[in-house]
């Protein structure tokens, strides 16, 4: 997978539909490449989305492959 390997992080933010937030998130991820990272961190939010039953969702994000992912995923 393309990226540059290093220490990385992931944080989501989860917020109503005026914009509330209704729950924070941040942990460490440890060795993974830029791309890993953004993967991880959307399925990580997706799984608390799940638990959380949050009925409807829009998913942003500045990584034009994992956004093609998901385009591609629906």
């Amino acid at each position: 997978m393309k990226g540059n390997l290093g220490e990385a992080g992931m944080g989501r933010v989860f917020k109503d539909n005026k914009g509330m937030t209704l729950r924070i998130y941040a942990m460490d991820y440890g060795n993974a490449t830029n791309n890993e990272a953004k993967i991880h961190a959307l399925k990580k939010g997706l799984e608390i989305a799940i638990r959380e039953e949050y009925q409807k969702l829009q998913v942003e994000g500045d990584a034009k492959m994992v956004v093609d992912i998901v385009k591609q995923l629906q």
